[in-house]
């Protein structure tokens, strides 16, 4: 009998460990890339309810820089990084949102750029095939992360979406506002976008603002309804 509860054990651990996708930190690049093109093409399925004309599925590719997950346009490509090829800085500021704990900061990393930020890059997709002139980097973050925890929120990840949540209200409290007093934040994040994006605790925290923000807002409709909205404007 015992026997018979080790194997169920076993199998149930390997079967649970074969369908994890996304929301963690991984090793192996070959499956962070297929799990990441099977999400683009879901992802990509309701657009297609919402806007028929979307028809150019991204891909992903490993490529992993201080940007850590970013959308490139002339390759259509969504860019992802593995844990351990990042440098020991952006590694320490992953410690430092998890107040120095090294394991924490890596499952933190996991989370968000093995998981969450992957749609937002697929929303940034939408986003230029549909008005790629905008400049506003700001209304386009918020974009594209409305679009992603939307999307999140209505799949099999709920609860990994929710986690994400659990921890942008800690992270919050450890990283300083860096909008001057009396300054929008709107603006200021416009006029030093390209600054900030080589300032992982600066962008963090607006990054980390907007997604409370939008987590927050019971006003939002569902994916295809908001971007139904979208490409009405």
């Amino acid at each position: 009998m015992k026997k018979l509860m080790l194997l169920f054990l076993l199998l149930t651990n390997i079967g649970l460990s074969a369908q994890q996708k996304l929301f963690h930190t991984y090793t192996d690049s070959v499956k962070l890339i297929k799990d990441a093109n099977e999400l683009a093409t879901a992802f990509f399925t309701k657009v297609k309810l919402a806007d028929a004309s979307m028809t150019k599925v991204p891909q992903a590719i490993l490529n992993t820089q201080p940007y850590l997950v970013f959308y490139t346009s002339e390759n259509n490509a969504v860019n992802l990084p593995l844990w351990f090829q990042l440098n020991t800085d952006l590694q320490l500021f992953f410690s430092e949102l998890s107040v120095g704990n090294k394991s924490e900061g890596k499952k933190i990393f996991g989370l968000f750029f093995n998981g969450f930020y992957i749609a937002r890059e697929l929303g940034h997709a939408v986003q230029f095939a549909k008005e790629k002139n905008n400049t506003n980097k700001y209304q386009g973050e918020l974009f594209a992360n409305t679009l992603a925890i939307l999307f999140w929120r209505e799949s099999a990840n709920k609860k990994e979406l929710e986690k994400c949540y659990n921890y942008v209200n800690s992270m919050l409290k450890i990283l300083p506002d860096p909008v001057p007093a009396g300054e929008n934040e709107e603006d200021y994040f416009n006029k030093n976008y390209q600054k900030l994006a080589h300032e992982p605790r600066k962008y963090g925290y607006i990054q980390f603002s907007q997604f409370k923000r939008i987590y927050e807002d019971k006003s939002l409709p569902g994916f295809i309804a908001y971007l139904k909205n979208y490409s009405l404007r």
